[in-house]
Order: structure tokens, then C-alpha cells, then sequence
């Protein structure tokens, strides 16, 4: 997703999309040395946030394989140690458990894998119908926003803010007073103040200067410490 901005002027930072290790590459690690291939490919899930549902599926995918890989080794080794009657009692629990312990390195990674993927599947979804929004909408009305997403006003006011904070959304803030989400015309003139002025309160919400002794930020109505 490129950088792009809206009828309202909300700016979407492409930096926040950073790209993760390619997934052919990642795909062979899993052959060739699967714990690496696993944590690189939990790595580009959680950086390429613009890219959330298909590295989902991805991730959901490989886990399906890993745990399934686990599951077949498991029954292939129960079935000899089953089928193999010289075995006591004592010599089958053993073998068990060490059949359990050289599954588990697959069906665990597996498991985390199919959960991670599932939940950043929902997060993406969430998050692309977001950005759909605020391109759609011309005045940033988050009531609007909430109507759309079937969803409380508080939720979608604690959603864009996080987003801010995270870096998704640059040069913008959520105006509580008038419900909306605004462009910041004097953002980097703000933030060049607030390291001269050390009077100065810098809002941690969204990076506007205010007055000492201020206990409330006139731009993003946040509490001031």
C-alpha cells in the first residue's frame, strides 16, 4: 500500500508498512532448518501490517502443515511401539514420551502458528476497513466512522488512536471535543516547539505542544501528566 491521502487529509505513513523476509526464502528455511523458517515467518506477520490477511493465511497454512506433520509422526511411532509386543509396560511409556518430545518441536510452532494466524487475520481485516474508511470519509466524523464499522464510538476512538500511535496514520489526531478525526496543519511546527519551549507539554497522544499547567491537550482533548 502506497502512501495516500484522503479527501480529509489523513496521511497514511508508508514507513509503518515494513516488509519482512521473503516468503520463498522462508519457505525453504522451514525444509531446511524449520525453527528458523517458523520465527521469520511469525516476524513477517507481525511487521507487514498493510499486508495482515494474506501473510495470515500463510501463517495459518504452514501451521496446519507443521501440526499435521506432528500428528502423522506421532501415529506412524504409536502404531510400532504398539505393534511391537516384546515391549513392557515401562519400556512403552518411555517410548512415548520420547516420541512426544520429538513431535513436539512441530506441533507446538504448529499450534502458535494457526492461532497467530487466525487472530492477525482479524486484526487485518479490522485494520483495512479502517484505511477504507477514512479514504471514504470527507470530514473525519468518527460517529460516521462507528456507524460504518458497527461499532461503539469509544472502540473506534481507542482503534484510531492506537493507530496513530503505532505510526499508521502521521500528521493527524483524534479531537474528542468535536468527535472527529483532524490533519494536523502545524504538526511539525509543533513538535519542532515542544524541543525549544521546555515549558512546554507535549500531548503523548498526539504530539501537540501545550501550555504548562495544562491539564487537558486543547488539540486531542487526551489528559495531560
Amino acid at each position: 500500500m502506497n502512501n495516500r491521502q484522503g479527501n480529509n487529509s489523513i496521511v497514511f505513513n508508508p514507513l509503518y508498512d515494513r516488509k519482512g523476509e521473503n516468503i520463498a526464502l522462508i519457505i525453504i528455511l522451514l525444509f531446511v532448518f524449520y525453527p528458523v523458517g517458523v520465527a521469520l515467518m511469525l516476524s513477517k506477520l507481525h511487521k507487514e501490517r498493510y499486508n495482515f490477511i494474506e501473510n495470515a493465511k500463510s501463517t495459518t497454512i504452514i501451521g496446519w502443515i507443521l501440526t499435521g506433520m506432528g500428528i502423522f509422526l506421532f501415529l506412524i511411532s504409536l502404531l510400532g511401539s504398539t505393534v511391537d509386543s516384546n515391549l513392557y509396560e515401562d519400556e512403552l511409556a518411555s517410548a512415548l514420551v520420547g516420541i512426544l518430545i520429538i513431535i513436539a518441536p512441530l506441533i507446538i510452532p504448529g499450534i502458535i502458528m494457526i492461532r497467530e494466524g487466525k487472530k492477525y487475520k482479524k486484526i487485518g481485516e479490522k485494520f483495512n476497513s479502517y484505511l477504507y474508511i477514512l479514504e471514504k470519509n470527507t470530514d473525519g466524523n468518527i460517529d460516521e466512522i462507528a456507524n460504518s464499522m458497527n461499532l461503539d464510538y469509544e472502540v473506534v476512538v481507542d482503534d484510531l488512536e492506537s493507530l496513530i500511535r503505532a505510526g499508521a496514520l502521521i500528521r493527524c489526531y483524534v479531537d474528542r471535543k468535536q468527535r472527529k478525526i483532524k490533519f494536523m496543519d502545524n504538526y511539525n511546527t509543533l513538535k519542532n516547539n515542544t524541543k525549544k519551549e521546555e515549558k512546554n507539554q507535549t500531548c503523548k497522544n498526539c504530539g501537540g505542544s501545550n501550555p504548562a499547567g495544562a491539564t487537558e491537550c486543547e488539540y486531542c482533548g487526551s489528559e495531560l501528566q
